[in-house]
């Protein structure tokens, strides 16, 4: 899962190396071998698609994402142990 953040930049922490910033909005999407099954499922290719998914909210998310596409078989070797992982992206937009 990939997701990016909108960000007002303040600036400078005083208290340590650090940049200020007012979060606006978030996004999530799917990404990496998701996002790319997910092109080739929406073309109506049948798609074949393995993956390791932990037990979190974020796995609840990509499914519900994969789900919307019906020609995509999925095939998930659950994790208990570990966390989905995702990917997060902060974007400065000027006030």
């Amino acid at each position: 899962i990939d997701e990016f953040i909108s960000c007002e930049a303040i600036g400078m922490s005083r208290e340590e190396p650090s940049i200020v910033a007012r979060p606006i909005n978030s996004k999530r999407f799917l990404g990496g071998a998701g996002i790319v099954a997910a092109h080739a499922a929406s073309m109506n290719a049948h798609v074949h698609f393995i993956t390791v998914l932990g037990e979190d909210e974020t796995k609840n998310f990509a499914l519900k994402l994969l789900d919307n596409h019906h020609t995509i078989q999925l095939y998930n070797l659950q994790n208990l142990y570990l966390p989905c992982r995702s990917a997060t992206s902060f974007i400065s937009i000027k006030p």
